[in-house]
């Protein structure tokens, strides 16, 4: 119930006790463009981002996003060619995908935005499929047009499984692949409802180098595996990811922290 003359919700979120950390009455976490919340559930995000783990590529013409970016959940200082976020809602199994592009920059003065865009977008139900694709604008200085250079292409093909247990709790599945050109590396991570507890669903390290890949690997729309998704999540009953279920060299499976489970992608080069 929503009030217009107070810009107010009027009826608390039914699953309000979910998300103790917000108040009961806004929706969709005050933000509706990228949230789709019909009955109240609390969302998952799934982050896809590729990037390029060099100071420049492409001849040494455009800046990449650093010698030093390396695999990461974090936000502040990573920079990325293209992204993509995917709001889901585990009860309805509604999803919401929005793209990102960035600033390109070159060695002799072109600057421009690169856009992103949701090229196909057949996901339904538990599985997340989208074709995620950006362009090079930096070619001219003062003109925005596309470089030369082919696409980034990337595709998600993420199935989602909910387990709810007795005491509340429940276990999040994901399983799948990210799949495009090989070029320039990418990584994927899930974050719960809050956004302070991020889990990588895997990494994908680039397939050529910084002169190759730019003009040889990006050519055609090309759905190569980069890595695989298989990930079991231990959440709470307010809905916070606790744990990762990971399984040791004897075949018992137990719950780790997820900085550990973080750890073994953090520790992978990205080229």
């Amino acid at each position: 119930m929503y009030y217009p003359e107070l810009g107010r919700w009027m009826a608390v979120d039914p699953l309000a006790h979910k998300m103790p950390a917000w108040s009961p009455y806004i929706f969709s976490f005050n933000n509706p463009i990228l949230y789709i919340d019909p009955d109240g559930a609390f969302p998952i995000e799934i982050h896809v981002r590729s990037f390029a783990p060099f100071d420049y590529f492409g001849l040494g013409l455009w800046k990449g996003d650093g010698n030093n970016r390396r695999f990461s959940t974090i936000y502040d200082g990573n920079t990325s060619r293209i992204r993509q976020i995917t709001s889901y809602e585990t009860t309805t199994m509604v999803s919401n995908s929005t793209a990102y592009g960035g600033q390109s920059h070159s060695r002799y003065g072109a600057n421009a935005f690169s856009d992103a865009e949701i090229e196909d977008d057949f996901s339904f139900g538990n599985r997340i499929y989208t074709h995620l694709s950006g362009d090079n604008d930096a070619l001219v200085p003062g003109v925005d047009y596309g470089g030369p250079t082919h696409d980034i292409d990337v595709w998600t093909d993420v199935h989602i499984g909910v387990t709810e247990n007795k005491d509340g709790s429940s276990i999040l599945s994901l399983t799948g692949d990210l799949a495009g050109d090989g070029f320039p590396s990418s990584e994927a991570f899930v974050t719960d409802g809050s956004g302070k507890n991020k889990v990588f669903l895997g990494v994908g390290a680039a397939k050529a180098g910084p002169d190759k890949g730019p003009f040889w690997t990006l050519k055609g729309d090309k759905k190569e595996k980069q890595f695989d998704i298989n990930v079991r999540i231990a959440v709470d009953k307010k809905g916070n990811f606790t744990g990762v279920y990971s399984t040791d060299s004897k075949g018992k499976e137990t719950v780790i922290p997820i900085s550990e489970w973080n750890k073994q992608f953090d520790n992978q080069s990205p080229k």
